[in-house]
């Protein structure tokens, strides 16, 4: 087993040569070459409840999440405002920071060669039903609205390909309270 503890900055820079023996044959009937690249991905939130987005030294903390009140893990605020409710799919904030800063915020950081990353897209999503009862606003560079990119019918967004950037921020409010029927956990992947 390969494994790489860090990310590559440059395409193909590490390789195993593997090769094929059959018995009682000290020359391999065939050999290859397997080419690697390392690129790290994360989902990054406010898991230890302190207001600092990092990641945890613990790569394996997000797994361990535990809900209620000696739990951790990141918390949303949910929205209770009355107009909320039945907000149009295409809803985007046009108040800029300022609103925007009252939600929980979430980074995607990626790296590795540009030469590979120009050429993927990351996907965001959750369920259809977790979908409804989050939003994820993003803004893009540049601009002052942010565009709601996973929410109630949305709950893919396609993100751009991060050949000249390495981290995106995005915001995010739950619409609705724990209940019998909700646990009041949202999961986001990448």
């Amino acid at each position: 087993m390969c494994r790489r503890k860090a990310v590559s900055f440059s395409e193909w820079l590490t390789w195993v040569l593997v090769s094929y023996f059959c018995p009682d044959q000290e020359v391999p009937t065939a050999t290859a070459v397997l080419f690697l690249t390392g690129i790290e991905i994360s989902l990054e939130a406010d898991i230890y409840r302190d207001g600092q987005l990092d990641m945890p030294s613990d790569k394996q903390a997000k797994k361990k999440w535990m809900w209620g009140m000696n739990g951790w893990g990141a918390i949303l605020l949910v929205n209770c405002s009355p107009n909320a409710v039945g907000q149009p799919d295409e809803q985007s904030f046009q108040e800029g920071p300022r609103e925007i800063q009252n939600l929980s915020q979430m980074n995607v950081t990626v790296e590795g060669p540009t030469s590979i990353l120009q050429n993927y897209q990351l996907i965001l999503h959750t369920s259809e039903e977790e979908a409804k009862k989050t939003r994820v606003y993003w803004s893009q560079r540049g601009s002052s609205a942010y565009e709601l990119v996973v929410g109630p019918n949305k709950p893919v967004y396609l993100l751009p390909t991060f050949e000249n950037r390495r981290k995106e921020a995005f915001y995010v409010e739950a619409t609705e309270f724990p209940s019998p029927s909700f646990s009041g956990l949202i999961s986001l992947s990448l």
